[in-house]
């Protein structure tokens, strides 16, 4: 066991019974990855990059002694257990994830103030500055955060 790291988790869901999955994806990140010490409020955004409803998003704080890859494969056990089905495009030589409804997403947006970069894993996440439907719940539970790439603010961002 390592020292215990802050991390934030996005949620996110726009099939089924919505609210569930993401109650559900936080039980799960609870007994799998580490202690939820807060959750933001839960905000609705239009689907992007395709058509289908609206989803429910949320960012979850937690503290846990895993590796960032650890959390990362918990994470993608936990979609697989709420029914997640990830589509790519065959077609595509490098088998690009394509955009589509789905029971839950779960994101690891940041791992301490850790920078990363590998084919799996991006810390923090990549398009986290592109993204109101994180950055509003991420201001929720981390107001003080600052990205360690961009060196901005949440509220810069």
């Amino acid at each position: 066991m390592g020292p215990l790291q802050n991390i934030y988790i996005g949620l996110g869901s726009n099939l089924g019974d919505r609210l569930g999955y993401l109650q559900k994806a936080l039980n799960h990140m609870f007994e799998r990855i580490g202690q939820v010490l807060q959750i933001s409020r839960v905000y609705q955004s239009p689907a992007m990059g395709f058509e289908g409803e609206d989803f429910l998003n949320a960012v979850a704080y937690l503290q846990t002694d895993m590796t960032p890859g650890a959390v990362m494969q918990e994470l993608l056990a936990i979609e697989r257990a709420l029914g997640r089905e990830r589509i790519t495009n065959p077609s595509d030589s490098v088998n690009q994830k394509q955009h589509n409804s789905r029971t839950i997403d779960l994101d690891l947006l940041a791992y301490g103030e850790l920078t990363h970069s590998s084919p799996d894993l991006t810390l923090p996440h990549p398009r986290i500055q592109d993204r109101l439907f994180v950055l509003l719940p991420l201001l929720d539970v981390a107001q003080n955060w600052t990205h360690p790439i961009l060196n901005l603010s949440l509220l810069e961002l």
